[in-house]
């Protein structure tokens, strides 16, 4: 009897592999989700904000309802990829597709400047991600040159960046470009913002006991180059994050190169003097400062004016204080390019030696600065973005909404194609450039209805349950009678 049983067993078994086998190899239609038949563009712009995988809508229309949308809704066109549709009578069937990002406030901009602001702005608050539309007529802008130009512009914009990169796309439905902008820094985002406060207040508290009433121009950079000189030491230790920024500089005391260029750009935008960061090669990679005084450019280099001796004591010197191209060229290579022309001769070390002790004493030191980057304007910055992003979502009538990411840090991107026109993408990586263009295909599909679907899956599992049954008895028979 144990053996009968046995071979009943063992039989079963063999046979339910077979079938299981044969059933595998045989497709399964899926469940999908019932399809959201919308008749009006707000009601299309709620299914694509919850991001609604089918939608129907009347055929004749789809097309305008979708550019209404995506005008009037700008932050849809950041998460909407296309769709396939099939058309059944006067209605179309589309299955959507969408980037997996998270909603972001778009930021309208319609020139350069207006764009450079934007980016500043995002960056001083340490922002990571940003959506950015402009027009078309900016397609030929050299974005390239444009982040260049900002993050050499603005030393809280620009501290401890380590990479940025950006797509631009377009699409058939608006007359407007899409821009999505990364930001990757060398730190996190709280120690980002820590070094950036605390290098901030100690470059105002700095500068107002150097800066006085009626200071020219000329004589702030002196005096603020001689400072930064004397408290700060060129760092010999290995690699420090912070030697690397304006807080390792006015902070620690102690910088390389960067620290120092940084450091003395916050002291001249405290000033009230235009400061650029440069880049170039002096013997290894190397930064300096260029800076513009009554309608000229000049050269500054507080790294190179801060030698320590045989004797292993710094030094002040002025070697490298508002010097032009051709003076510098003579230890430095840079891209000149990139920055402008400094040829002017007006003033140099000793004439602004001069202008200071002109100047006489009894001083009303002050400093008419507005921090960037303190709690406030950093609080204010993110309720701005929160406003905005809450007056861009459509008016949801769905009990249910799709769950927004926070904004903690930035504003804005990410890719947009559709099923009725070409897209031309643009595709850029910190400092180059690389172009592709993509077309839209159109395709048809016949789609089966959710009920048939539903069926089938329970189809499927009639044939499993009917299948384990039939080889049960199977398997008694073969071994009673065959064995």
């Amino acid at each position: 009897m144990q053996s009968f049983i046995k071979r009943c067993v063992c039989a079963s078994l063999c046979m339910f592999c077979i079938l299981c086998m044969l059933l595998l190899s045989l497709p399964v239609p899926r469940a999908e989700a019932e399809a959201r038949t919308v008749s009006s563009a707000d009601a299309l712009a709620v299914a694509l904000y919850e991001r609604e995988t089918t939608i129907e809508v009347q055929a004749a229309p789809v097309d305008t309802m979708l550019s209404e949308v995506l005008c009037v809704y700008p932050l849809l066109g950041f998460i909407f990829k296309g769709y396939e549709g099939a058309i059944h009578g006067d209605t179309i069937s589309m299955t959507m597709e969408y980037r997996d990002d998270a909603f972001l406030p778009v930021l309208s901009v319609d020139t350069v400047e207006a764009f450079e602001a934007v980016v500043t702005e995002a960056a001083i608050a340490s922002s990571e991600e940003l959506h950015i539309m402009m027009p078309d007529s900016m397609r030929n802008t050299d974005f390239g040159s444009v982040f260049d130009h900002v993050f050499s512009s603005s030393v809280l914009a620009r501290t401890m960046l380590s990479a940025f990169s950006w797509e631009i796309w377009s699409n058939s439905y608006t007359e407007m470009l899409y821009m999505s902008l990364t930001i990757q820094y060398s730190v996190e985002h709280d120690k980002l913002i820590r070094y950036k406060q605390r290098a901030e207040e100690e470059a105002i508290r700095l500068a107002g006991s150097l800066f006085y009433e009626g200071a020219e121009d000329v004589v702030m950079a002196l005096l603020a180059h001689d400072a930064l000189v004397n408290r700060c030491t060129y760092s010999q230790e290995g690699y420090r994050e912070e030697n690397h920024s304006a807080y390792g500089a006015l902070c620690n005391r102690s910088a390389v190169c960067e620290g120092y260029a940084e450091a003395y750009q916050l002291l001249m935008d405290i000033a009230g003097v235009d400061c650029l960061y440069a880049e170039g090669v002096a013997g290894e990679s190397h930064a300096w400062n260029i800076l513009f005084i009554d309608g000229a450019y000049y050269h500054v280099d507080t790294t190179w004016d801060d030698p320590v001796g045989d004797d292993g004591i710094d030094r002040l010197t002025h070697d490298y204080f508002l010097l032009s191209d051709t003076q510098l060229a003579q230890t430095h290579t840079w891209n000149r390019d990139a920055y402008p022309v400094a040829n002017a001769t007006l003033w140099d070390a000793p004439s602004a030696k001069e202008q200071l002790a002109q100047s006489g004493g009894n001083h009303r030191f002050t400093v008419e600065y507005t921090p960037k980057c303190d709690d406030g304007s950093l609080q204010a910055y993110e309720q701005q973005m929160a406003d905005l992003l809450h007056r861009q979502k459509p008016p949801s009538t769905s009990a249910q909404t799709t769950t927004e990411h926070e904004i903690i840090q930035s504003t804005t991107g990410t890719e947009q194609d559709t099923s009725s026109a070409d897209t031309a993408v643009e595709t850029t990586a910190s400092h180059g450039q690389s172009v592709s263009s993509t077309e839209e295909t159109t395709s048809a599909t016949i789609n089966t209805t959710a009920a048939e679907q539903h069926r089938g899956v329970s189809k499927g599992a009639l044939y499993l349950v009917w299948g384990i049954l039939i080889v049960f008895v199977l398997g008694i028979l073969y071994a009673k009678y065959i064995h």
